[in-house]
C-alpha cells in the first residue's frame, strides 16, 4: 500500500487528471470530486496559475471522449443482444424498435426524441452535484 502511495505522490497532475477523468466517465459511481479536487490542490501546491485549470479541464475533456465511445459501443452491443431477432425486453421486440425508428424520419419526431433525451430523469450528471 505504501508503494502505491509513493507512486501516486510522484504522478504528474496531468496524467492523474487524464486517467482519473477516463475512469470517472467509464465508471459512473466514481464522484468527480475524488479526481478534480486533489488535482486542483496539487496544481496550486506546484504554483500553477488559475488559468492552468483550463488546461487540466481540456485534458479531462479529452480523456472523457474515449470512455464515452467505449460506453456507446457497449450500449450498441447490449442493444443488439437484448433486441435480437427472437428476444424481447420489457415487451418490446426488435420489430417494434425498427418501426419506431422509421417513424422518426420526420423532423418533428427527431425534435421530440431530442427533447426526451435532454430531460434528465436519473441522476447521471456532475452538474447535479452543485
Amino acid at each position: 500500500m505504501q508503494s502505491l502511495l509513493d507512486y501516486l505522490a510522484h504522478l504528474p497532475v496531468e496524467l492523474f487528471v487524464l486517467c482519473g477523468a477516463f475512469i470517472e466517465e467509464l465508471i459512473s459511481p466514481v464522484p468527480s470530486f475524488l479526481i478534480f479536487v486533489p488535482a486542483g490542490a496539487s496544481a496550486e501546491a506546484q504554483g500553477d496559475s488559475v488559468w492552468y485549470l483550463l488546461v487540466l479541464a481540456l485534458i479531462a475533456a479529452v480523456a472523457r471522449v474515449p470512455a464515452a465511445v467505449i460506453l456507446y459501443w457497449l450500449s450498441v452491443w447490449a442493444g443488439s443482444f437484448i433486441f435480437s431477432k427472437k428476444a424481447w425486453f420489457f415487451g418490446v421486440s426488435r420489430r417494434d424498435v425498427e418501426q419506431f425508428r422509421k417513424r422518426l424520419g420526420h423532423k418533428k419526431s427527431w425534435w421530440t426524441l431530442f427533447a426526451m433525451w435532454s430531460i434528465c430523469l436519473l441522476y447521471t450528471s456532475d452538474a447535479a452535484d452543485e
